[in-house]
């Protein structure tokens, strides 16, 4: 080899070359200062190619925050010093726009000598499916291990708690509807498909007052969705088990209770005119704001019950019970027990009818206090 032809371009020195600028170990070559190997190898990405050949890039320990970082990082957090196993021809599928919810400040804490298994391209459905749970499961163990909390989780016994307080607070619902049907104008405070239809009723049998009594409880009930919704707000992906607003908006309910229980009272038990509208009205309207509070909590109900019933009977066809049936089947012996016990104290010792409806709401507002408390 003649003298000179090493260090000439593209030869084994010269630019292009092997160790040459931009060669495979010159500068801002593969091995060279600032790239993947190189002296600034902290600075770089790897890169591991995941689901369907897509490039998922992972910035090292050091990429952020470091003495060359140019720009905030972006992506996943990772203690300094501590890169993210992943094995090697696999990457980390993400969903396209989400990424994972990490403490600020804290890393992702990943089991050491464990990368995140995902699934090789062309691997069996039932391979992939088993894959995939196991990137569930350590991935929620990442996350537990660093701070976080997993989505959509929440303690099952924080999920039996919070739904014996909404099966107590459905002996109120049916305690006020007794005492509305019974002695306030044969109208429901809480079941507003019942006196839609009963305004139906009235206008084919021309019953003014029935008309009455139905428009002015629908109207209350409306009222009592517009207060209730200004304090419960409405629910949200990763909140508590049992939220402070509902609370808040369960004690607003029992304000406008105490206000039924005086003019009950006032009334000796016989409401009669102004009074008994208004006492309609009122308790109506603290049914809407029941309404908007239990609604907080997700899907379920304790006054509009027509659809719980629905589906137990459906999951008993199908013997499909879903998780929920416990609850729903624990609401609708709760109605029925409340309104029998809102009858009889509204019949034979009426002075016992706020005992009946404001007992349930107090205990659950009281009993909740706790779940507030552990929530924050």
């Amino acid at each position: 080899m003649r003298a000179g032809t090493l260090t000439r371009a593209g030869g084994w020195h010269g630019p292009g070359g092997w160790h040459g600028p931009g060669g495979w170990h010159g500068p801002g070559g593969w091995h060279g200062p600032g790239r993947w190997h190189g002296p600034e190898a902290g600075t770089g990405r790897r890169l591991a190619r995941g689901f369907a050949g897509v490039v998922k890039v992972a910035p090292f320990a050091g990429a952020c925050g470091g003495a060359n970082a140019t720009a905030p990082c972006p992506g996943l957090a990772v203690p300094r010093g501590r890169g993210l196993a992943v094995p090697r021809g696999r990457g980390l599928a993400v969903p396209r726009g989400r990424g994972l919810a990490v403490p600020r400040g804290r890393g992702l804490a990943v089991p050491r000598g464990r990368g995140l298994a995902v699934p090789r391209a062309g691997s069996t459905a039932a391979t992939t499916k088993a894959r995939e749970e196991g990137v569930g499961a350590i991935i929620i163990d990442a996350l537990r291990r660093s701070g976080g909390s997993p989505p959509d989780e929440a303690p099952a016994a924080a999920i039996r708690y919070r739904d014996s307080l909404v099966v107590v607070l459905t002996l109120t619902t049916g305690a006020m509807d007794a005492v509305t049907f019974l002695h306030l104008g044969k109208v429901f405070s809480s079941v507003v498909t019942g006196d839609l239809a009963l305004l139906g009723v009235a206008a084919g049998q021309h019953q003014g007052a029935l008309a009455v009594n139905g428009g002015l409880a629908l109207a209350g009930y409306g009222c009592g969705i517009l207060i209730g919704a200004a304090f419960a707000g409405t629910s949200s992906q990763g909140q508590p088990v049992w939220p402070a607003r509902v609370t808040i908006t369960l004690a607003v309910e029992l304000a406008l209770l105490a206000a039924f229980s005086g003019g009950w009272l006032a009334a000796a038990g016989r409401p009669a005119g102004a009074s008994r509208l208004a006492l309609l009205a009122t308790g109506a309207a603290a049914m809407g704001v029941q309404s908007t509070a239990v609604r907080r909590l997700g899907q379920m109900s304790t006054t509009y019950l027509t659809s719980t019933l629905t589906g137990l009977l459906t999951a008993l066809a199908i013997r499909r019970w879903p998780s929920e049936w416990q609850r729903s089947t624990g609401i609708l012996i709760a109605i029925v027990v409340g309104a029998t016990l809102g009858a009889l104290a509204a019949t034979w010792s009426p002075p016992l009818v706020p005992a009946a409806i404001l007992v349930p709401l107090a205990a659950v507002v009281v009993l909740s206090l706790p779940a507030v408390r552990s929530s924050r």
